[in-house]
């Protein structure tokens, strides 16, 4: 072989080398009550384009997706694409891009266009950690942590807690982050510390998504996690609740009587401390109530039973607002269970019955009506 061939071969061999160590690759494992259940893999080129793998399976169930990324140079999406299958077998097909102040997206079940100036994040129906990590780390770089979505609405974060993570031979500083304005509930998520890169997201009690080489750790995040959680909805909790003066009458109200399925007459109902007193014919004397609701005929239910449910912590508050009072829980391992409710023990606001399976615990629980504690 003559010595320019052979310097020619060398030159693309350092190419090729070049753009295999430019190029990043980042691995996540699935965990499931710590069994292996899938993989997540973002692979990022040497012009900044970032393609995605994600797919698990559980119960028999799972997606596969694949991601197309690209980024503006505000952090934001300019390109977005996914393709593949959701966790219940639909075809995935969704498709983001914005070129200056236009914004165009389509998929299976939405799609438009609209004028935007500025930094905005575009909020997919379908993506991975990687474009949670990529929304978190827009967001922590604005300095009122809020950016508006597209096509609608406003994202924001709160940071929750820090903590130091160390796996035996290295250690991480990670950051837990309340992402809003994406879902009902907000989306928790482990950053590191600068803020580049999401680290795991935690779905208490039901699964674990961590950068390979954490596994080990991912049940103490998931115990750090749930801590934060816990303060951040009791001081929601707080904020938001309003005191009645007791005892209340809703009076003019239909009560629905669910053991035989009908629906009464006019009635006046008090309450007094989360539990009815009395029940009498509408338009009765009044007792001298604290607090008066007049329901001018709407119907008076019992608090709603949900008989399949998968309950987090960020469910409590959603299913208390909607009238949910009773859940039977067919999804959550025993010890998340058991811990949620001792959690709703140690606070203050009424009966509250969880179950698991086809068993029932009955406990009392007052989280919403006091002053919180801690524990």
């Amino acid at each position: 072989m003559n010595s320019g061939l052979k310097l020619c071969m060398l030159l693309l061999a350092g190419c090729a080398a070049s753009v295999v160590q430019a190029a990043a690759e980042y691995r996540y494992t699935m965990l499931f009550s710590g069994r292996v259940g899938g993989e997540h893999v973002s692979r990022i080129a040497d012009d900044g384009s970032i393609t995605t793998d994600f797919s698990y399976r559980d119960n028999g169930r799972g997606p596969d997706y694949k991601e197309k990324l690209a980024l503006a140079n505000d952090g934001t999406l300019r390109r977005f694409a996914i393709t593949g299958k959701s966790t219940f077998g639909s075809l995935v097909d969704e498709r983001f891009e914005r070129t200056g102040e236009r914004a165009q997206w389509a998929g299976k079940v939405d799609h438009g266009s609209m004028k935007i100036s500025g930094k905005a994040l575009y909020v997919p129906i379908e993506s991975t950690i990687e474009v949670t990590g990529i929304t978190v780390r827009a967001l922590i770089r604005e300095s009122t942590s809020k950016l508006p979505g597209v096509p609608g609405g406003e994202l924001s974060i709160v940071k929750l807690t820090d903590t130091n993570l160390t796996n035996g031979k290295e250690t991480r500083a990670l950051t837990l982050y309340a992402m809003r304005g994406a879902d009902l509930e907000p989306n928790y998520v482990w950053m590191t510390a600068d803020g580049e890169r999401a680290f795991a997201l935690i779905f208490p009690g039901f699964a674990q998504l961590i950068l390979k080489g954490w596994e080990a750790q991912a049940a103490d995040l998931e115990r750090l996690q749930l801590e934060a959680q816990g303060a951040y909805q009791r001081d929601i909790a707080k904020r938001d609740r309003h005191e009645l003066a007791q005892p209340v009458l809703i009076k003019n109200a239909r009560v629905f009587d669910s053991e035989h399925a009908v629906l009464g007459p006019l009635q006046d109902v008090y309450v007094n401390r989360g539990r009815i007193g009395a029940v009498y014919p509408g338009g009765s004397p009044s007792q001298t109530p604290g607090t008066v609701i007049d329901a001018k005929g709407r119907t008076l239910l019992p608090g709603l039973i949900d008989m399949h449910a998968h309950v987090s912590p960020g469910d409590y508050l959603l299913n208390l607002a909607a009238g949910v009072t009773t859940v039977r829980d067919m999804g959550n391992d025993n010890a998340t269970l058991a811990e949620a409710i001792g959690r709703l023990n140690r606070a203050t606001c009424g009966p509250r019955r969880l179950h698991r399976g086809q068993k029932s615990i009955q406990r009392e629980r007052r989280c919403f009506s006091r002053q919180p504690r801690r524990g």
